[in-house]
């Protein structure tokens, strides 16, 4: 691929610290000896030698952009002809040193610019205007207009025509410029493998029941005191659910995770309670797989 100039350069691919191994599998099953890898990563990192002359793409992670963001933009050291992020919702917050050395990186590789992402919205709108700041930079205005003109009005539930009418606004913008496949469609099925269940029904211990009921009601007392003498009922019940929701999945696993954070007082000797919950545990899982 060209810069551009219409140089030839090296592809830059982000991913994860985690994903950069399965990425030069991938390029390795797929590419084979058609594509030069070059991987920046690790202590002994190095940038491949003449600007990157003979390397078709070069593989880093995301941390490593952010400590060698001054290497990755200085087209003396090397040009990109295109850069590509894998797991974009890596970049979706704006004032995240690692956002900030992407787009920096980004705007100096100019015209080709990917993002791929599952989660292009997790928790609010403005995550996908960062990532698509960094794809076509400034086409949907900086920051505050974008939350004056969709944000807020789609994140409110009250006005449904006014949501409606910037949902819409927003889609034609960037459906464009957006690429989306769906597991039904039905070009893709046929490279998705079928999905395979194996149920495996394991029965609690005597004991491990005794522990999920003493944190149950260990819970519902906390929320009767919390309506009875809280200021702010509502509030502090979310906060007890969550906690809830977090704690009791540990007893279903295994009780010794419930011990190492805290047992619940009505389980009486929690430590040599949680090891006998274990040891149930365990016989009744052997004997499930089997």
């Amino acid at each position: 691929m060209t810069d551009q100039e219409g140089q030839p350069r090296p592809a830059l691919v982000a991913v994860p610290p985690g994903l950069v191994l399965n990425w030069q599998r991938e390029f390795d099953k797929w590419a084979g000896d058609s594509l030069t890898i070059h991987s920046y990563y690790g202590m002994d990192r190095a940038m491949p030698p003449n600007n990157g002359a003979g390397v078709d793409v070069v593989l880093t992670s995301y941390h490593t952009l952010r400590l060698d963001v001054k290497k990755f933009a200085d087209p003396g050291q090397i040009g990109f002809s295109c850069m590509i992020l894998d797991e974009a919702q890596h970049i979706k917050n704006p004032k995240a040193l690692v956002t900030k050395a992407v787009k920096q990186i980004g705007n100096i590789v100019g015209h080709s610019r990917f993002a791929l992402s599952g989660t292009p919205v997790e928790n609010k709108m403005d995550e996908l205007h960062s990532i698509h700041d960094f794809v076509n930079f400034g086409y949907l205005g900086d920051q505050e207009a974008f939350r004056r003109d969709f944000s807020r009005k789609i994140e409110q539930k009250k006005n449904f025509e006014m949501l409606k009418t910037a949902t819409e606004l927003l889609k034609r913008l960037i459906d464009p410029f957006q690429l989306r496949r769906l597991k039904t469609d039905k070009n893709i099925l046929p490279d998705l493998p079928d999905r395979i269940d194996f149920p495996c029904v394991v029965e609690l211990g005597a004991t491990q029941k005794d522990f999920y009921l003493a944190a149950q009601e260990e819970f519902t007392n906390k929320l009767e005191t919390s309506r009875v003498q809280a200021a702010n009922h509502n509030f502090e019940r979310r906060g007890h659910i969550f906690a809830m929701l977090e704690k009791m999945p540990h007893h279903l696993l295994s009780p010794c995770c419930a011990h190492g954070r805290q047992a619940s007082r009505s389980c009486g000797e929690s430590q040599s309670f949680a090891y006998r919950s274990c040891r149930e545990w365990q016989v009744h899982s052997i004997a499930a797989v089997a």
